[in-house]
């Protein structure tokens, strides 16, 4: 479903996540250098705007989050891996009928359709990654393609790889797939 990856906005950049869910809670995953400088460890900016297409495929509409990153990660509602390039950042807890967003995160647009939201037991484990493996990774292609007609940078982009080896030492997956700048923090399924 083109609806898994979520595009991930901040002045000057940006790249790709998705969300999680666990238990009740919605969370949004991104590769850290999205979020962080990293020669810094610091923010690169004290927002992001998330853009998640509807789970309707035929809906034009989006569903738009505002993030307040820098009053996220005071309330230490952001954590990060930076050896392993990851970033989460807690947003709302779920209910039936919609969801509550934590300080900080206001959703200015929604679709009919809904956001899709991956249950967290869907995640794959390292242990369980196999060296061969056939991946398709998801992502919203930015920085090389800007001015390409045929590409649309609203609508996110699938490219397919397969896992080409693993660092056992550091707990990461080698892919091997093309990529753009822009996929970075896309899911890889």
């Amino acid at each position: 479903n083109l609806a898994y990856p979520v595009q991930v906005l901040v002045p000057g950049g940006g790249g790709t996540g998705f969300f999680v869910r666990r238990d009740r809670e919605l969370l949004t995953v991104t590769a850290r250098h999205v979020l962080f400088n990293v020669r810094t460890g610091q923010l690169e900016s004290g927002e992001m705007t998330l853009r998640a297409l509807s789970r309707n495929a035929k809906e034009k509409a989006v569903t738009v989050i505002h993030v307040n990153t820098a009053q996220l990660r005071e309330a230490g509602q952001i954590r990060s891996d930076e050896l392993r390039d990851v970033s989460v950042a807690r947003l709302a807890t779920l209910r039936p009928d919609g969801l509550t967003t934590i300080p900080g995160v206001v959703v200015t647009e929604k679709s009919k359709g809904a956001i899709v939201v991956a249950p967290f037991d869907y995640l794959t484990r390292y242990a369980d990654v196999d060296v061969s493996s056939q991946v398709f990774m998801f992502g919203y292609p930015s920085v090389g393609v800007a001015g390409s007609l045929q590409i649309d940078p609203t609508r996110p982009l699938v490219r397919g790889g397969i896992v080409a080896g693993l660092n056992a030492a550091l707990k990461t997956i080698i892919i091997d797939a093309p990529v753009n700048h822009g996929n970075s923090g896309g899911p890889v399924v």
